[in-house]
């Protein structure tokens, strides 16, 4: 796990994060729609942001766990997702 508290890691440097995976959701009805964001920070673990502003974090899971890190959290590693439609709703997967 990512140390929750930065004291917990005395090694630990700030970093840049790089963008992995991105996925657009379509809004339902008057909601602006969001964006699926996993980068390589915090193990590689996605947030969902506002379309309308970016910056605003909707859901980012407060304590992960292994099945929830998606993408590679080095920026020299790819990562491939797979979006499908199975039965009118879609499917979102991730792999390193």
């Amino acid at each position: 796990l990512p140390p929750i508290i930065p004291q917990d890691c005395h090694s630990a440097t700030p970093t840049h994060n790089y963008n992995k995976l991105l996925l657009m959701e379509e809004g339902q009805g008057a909601e602006p729609g969001s964006l699926i964001v996993c980068g390589s920070l915090f193990q590689g673990i996605c947030d969902k942001r506002s379309l309308s502003n970016i910056s605003q974090i909707l859901y980012r899971t407060s304590n992960p766990v292994d099945t929830q890190y998606v993408a590679a959290n080095d920026p020299r590693v790819s990562t491939v997702g797979v979006v499908i439609t199975t039965k009118g709703k879609p499917v979102a997967g991730g792999a390193d």
